[in-house]
């Protein structure tokens, strides 16, 4: 169990660093994944679901693995709609991250 510990670190060390950094290609990335579910015609997000979404997130590259001990983390932003109803916030950010232990 020791060794298998030990081979997971560096794992679990390099997650965050291989996960953009620089937070304007995030958001070029989430946006350009946003973009691209709305034009899918077979697998786009339905629009009545959009309408009454209240606020929508993208983690674009959001990392997941796991063998018994799993892990994820994922960078990304969210906005959600005004208190008005017509139009969204601002983008802001998000981080996701998280662990579990399983037989």
């Amino acid at each position: 169990m020791k060794r298998f510990l030990l081979f997971l670190l560096p794992v679990v060390i390099a997650t965050p660093l291989l996960a953009q950094k620089d937070a304007e290609t995030r958001l070029q990335a989430a946006t350009g994944v946003m973009n691209d579910m709305m034009q899918a015609s077979d697998k786009g997000i339905p629009q009545d679901l959009l309408q009454r979404s209240e606020c929508v997130v993208v983690v674009p590259n959001l990392k997941k693995g796991g063998f018994i001990v799993a892990g994820k983390y994922g960078r990304g932003f969210f906005s959600c709609r005004k208190k008005t109803g017509v139009g969204w916030s601002a983008p802001a950010s998000i981080k996701i991250e998280g662990g579990s232990f399983a037989f």
